[in-house]
């Protein structure tokens, strides 16, 4: 998009899940924002925080058949190259905790959707 968008492309479990996000600058509130769609039917939209080495994310679920509502992570790049997020869940109007992964680069690895 020219420079002005981060597309992140993923997908877990030969296809069995995916996603695609779009990261922009929003001028107007001064933060990165992005939209998140899943193959599971529910998609996000949030903004991005930068703590030091920390990545914080903040967003509003619209879609998810389990309740969730909205969801803040951390995520950081670890010394060793690997990426940790861990996250919580505000499910049925009460907070939880979500997922923790610890992601690491598989060469040569492409996304692949069923």
């Amino acid at each position: 998009l020219n420079g002005q968008a981060v597309r992140i492309v993923h997908s877990v479990g030969d296809g069995d899940y995916g996603g695609e996000t779009i990261i922009v600058w929003n001028a107007k509130s001064e933060r990165l924002e992005y939209h998140y769609f899943t193959t599971a039917g529910f998609l996000t939209h949030g903004n991005i925080t930068i703590e030091g080495n920390k990545m914080i994310t903040h967003e509003v679920v619209t879609g998810n058949q389990n309740g969730v509502t909205e969801v803040k992570g951390t995520t950081e790049i670890l010394p060793n190259g690997r990426m940790h997020s861990k996250a919580r869940y505000l499910k049925n109007g009460q907070w939880v905790d979500g997922h923790e992964v610890t992601y690491e680069v598989t060469p040569g690895a492409e996304p692949v959707f069923k």
